[in-house]
């Protein structure tokens, strides 16, 4: 996909709550995210947001 959209990991924040594409996306070099869906943590999600932003 970074390919395809020519984009490059330095550039691309990624949050999600599927652990295999978080593995994934940090496999390649992506700051990543893992939002956990039950815990609902938006605090930290801001976080990560803010301090990557």
């Amino acid at each position: 996909m970074l390919a395809y959209f020519n984009l490059s990991k330095e550039n691309i924040l990624y949050f999600e709550h599927n652990e295999d594409a978080v593995k994934s996306a940090i496999s390649v070099g992506i700051k990543t995210y893992y939002y956990d869906k039950d815990k609902k943590d938006l605090e930290n999600l801001k976080f990560f947001l803010d301090n990557n932003i």
